[in-house]
């Protein structure tokens, strides 16, 4: 859904003065239709299910969903202490560089710069 929802800000008119242009788009009513699915079926399980259903007997409804944004928050958490707040702690700031592989593959590897180098 965020993909979805920062596609949709790219094809908004404050960020076209990014010049964002990939190689392959996809139609914005395409993305439209794609976000509004995923809005709703992020949103859809924290509604109960009809009275006469069986299908939770044992878990609350909501747990899968609940159990997904944990772990999403675990996820974001880890990302925070590793990216923002050890650097800050422990002074360095992490720097991006592109890198070629011995197979051919490029990726990008994270370098500890020391804040006495800046």
């Amino acid at each position: 859904m965020l993909v979805s929802f920062g596609l949709l800000l790219l094809y908004s008119k404050p960020y076209f003065a990014w010049g964002w242009n990939p190689p392959f788009q996809a139609p914005k009513l395409l993305v439209i239709l794609f976000f509004v699915s995923n809005l709703f079926l992020v949103t859809i399980p924290f509604f109960p299910p009809m009275p006469d259903s069986k299908t939770y007997t044992q878990l609350p409804y909501w747990s899968h969903s609940a159990g997904g944004l944990a772990l999403s928050l675990l996820g974001f958490s880890y990302w925070y202490v590793w990216g923002i707040w050890l650097p800050k702690r422990k002074g360095y700031r992490l720097e991006r560089k592109w890198a070629l592989q011995d197979d051919g593959v490029s990726r990008y590897i994270f370098h500890k710069i020391p804040a006495s180098t800046q």
